[in-house]
């Protein structure tokens, strides 16, 4: 509900329930461990209302790139963005039971920035705005932009909450890198903040460097300037983002556009427009941000030590819940044995009644099929062994 349109005057009046299927990869409410197929129908679409731009090129969209690139286009829209949400609820169920949490909300629309941060109020207003004065603020300035025929833009931020370090890689896989590149594929963004972001550059090294303190044999810091990414890798504090969103290209002005002939004409946009994005936007820089951290937690299974019989124990992914106490808290536990990371990846496809996501109890959490001692070693020697021997068909086969 929190993207689909038709919620208030500040969003398209196009009546889409935005209600999904589940075709597979749930059964009574739980996941089975098969691939989850979804469809999310589109119901209320009028293709007429896209006539006038069937041969022209709308100014702000990307008309006239997909006809260069592949020399025909689907002029009706797109509609991938309700996908997206769906997909990130499912990573956003799982993150929330390792503890990791979302806040997401708009920052600012069009000049009207919040002044002040209430959580309870972003869901108060049609705005998704925390701050009541500054929701009404700007509900009057997209007032003006109706009245105008014009459409505003804005900013979204994103806090997540919990995130382990270590999440990420240091070089091309830069958590703030993948971050960048989820909220970029985001249709209306134009820019992507990671802490301070632009502002740094107006800072000195001694202002913008995040010092380190030690209490009770938990190290913290002192700020988060670098918002929770330093490296390329989670530091363990909250990750802050902000994704800056273009007005709405539909409007009803006249604009200078050309056909794909090439002749010159003034165009009105008809239909059904947001006359601006940021509101329903929100939920959507939510999902690929959280599809993206769970991305990054997987990837980092092949890093992964632990002191426990588990491969991944539950409470040693939570800030705060270490298993071992000589262990940062925010950091992966890394004492005693080595543990086969392969093992995991490859029982994942052997065994995928480990994986399902079930209900998450403390006790079965990604835990291998037995626990007793000794058995760690055996599945490192079976994981091992399958690894190999795919290694050595394909080579074969390629050789």
């Amino acid at each position: 509900d929190r993207r689909k349109p038709g919620q208030s005057r500040y969003t398209t009046a196009r009546k889409e329930g935005d209600l999904f299927e589940i075709l597979s990869g749930v059964f009574e409410g739980k996941t089975t461990g098969t691939p989850i197929s979804l469809l999310i129908r589109n119901t209320d679409q009028r293709s007429r209302d896209y006539g006038n731009i069937a041969y022209s090129y709308r100014p702000g969209h990307a008309d006239f790139t997909f006809d260069q690139k592949y020399g025909f286009r689907d002029y009706r829209g797109g509609g991938r963005s309700s996908g997206r949400v769906a997909a990130g609820a499912i990573a956003i169920k799982l993150l929330n039971e390792l503890g990791i949490t979302f806040t997401t909300y708009a920052k600012s629309i069009g000049p009207v920035e919040i002044q002040s941060f209430s959580e309870e109020e972003i869901r108060n207003n049609s705005l998704c705005m925390p701050d009541a004065d500054a929701a009404e603020k700007a509900s009057a300035y997209l007032e003006q932009c109706l009245n105008n025929q014009d459409s505003a833009g804005g900013v979204i931020e994103c806090r997540i909450k919990n995130v382990p370090a270590g999440l990420g890689d240091t070089v091309f896989d830069k958590l703030n890198a993948t971050l960048a590149h989820a909220i970029m594929s985001i249709g209306a963004v134009k820019a992507v903040e990671i802490g301070d972001g632009i502002n740094v550059t107006r800072l000195t090294g001694s202002e913008d460097n995040d010092g380190f303190v030690q209490k009770d044999g938990i190290i913290s810091k002192t700020s988060n300037h670098a918002g929770g990414i330093m490296g390329g890798m989670s530091d363990g504090s909250d990750i802050i983002l902000r994704a800056h969103i273009k007005p709405t290209p539909s409007i009803s002005q006249p604009q200078s556009t050309v056909t794909s002939s090439g002749e010159n004409l003034e165009l009105e946009i008809k239909g059904r427009h947001d006359p601006v994005i940021v509101p329903r936007a929100v939920v959507v820089v939510e999902a690929m941000a959280a599809l993206t951290i769970t991305d990054a937690l997987f990837a980092n299974m092949s890093a992964w030590t632990a002191s426990t019989n588990s491969i991944a124990d539950k409470n040693a992914l939570i800030p705060g819940r270490s298993v071992d106490s000589s262990v940062m808290p925010n950091a992966f536990p890394a004492k005693n044995r080595l543990r086969e990371s392969y093992c995991l990846s490859l029982s994942l496809f052997l065994y995928p009644d480990i994986w399902p996501l079930q209900s998450f109890t403390e006790k079965n959490y990604l835990q291998m099929p037995s626990t007793s001692p000794g058995t760690g070693q055996i599945w490192m020697l079976f994981g091992v062994s399958i690894f190999l021997g795919f290694s050595f068909i394909i080579i074969i086969f390629f050789s």
